[in-house]
């Protein structure tokens, strides 16, 4: 029977296999894509729920006129998932040090989640 390494390797740790080894900048860019996704996931959860008690209250033309207000701020939420990552990965093809790539994709998130308040606040 032949043996491979790699096989061994697979068999005796999955977890092993499975984790890769990703530059910090984009690490942190994937987890805070991951945040945006809960957040994109929350407002919309909250636009079909203001929709449908409408619906069911038997004005649906109010639903609709009135179900999105908070599109801006799920649209916002829906394209940090992959400006982040993209960031990240921009910077990374950079000749900065990792230490510079890993703030200038903190900056990028902390800038994305304020315009994230700040379109909140204005549907508000």
């Amino acid at each position: 029977m032949l043996r491979c390494a790699e096989c061994d390797a697979a068999r005796a740790s999955p977890a092993a296999v499975a984790r890769t080894a990703l530059p910090l900048a984009l690490g942190l860019a994937i987890r805070a894509g991951f945040v945006a996704l809960v957040g994109a996931q929350i407002v919309g959860g909250v636009m079909i729920a203001i929709g449908m008690r409408l619906v069911f209250g038997g004005d649906p033309q109010r639903a609709y006129a009135t179900g999105g207000w908070l599109k801006p701020v799920h649209a916002l939420l829906m394209h940090e998932i992959l400006v982040l990552p993209l960031l990240a990965w921009q910077m990374s093809r950079t000749d900065w040090d990792e230490r510079t790539q890993v703030r200038a994709v903190s900056m990028g998130i902390v800038l994305h989640a304020l315009v994230v308040v700040a379109a909140v606040v204005s549907v508000l």
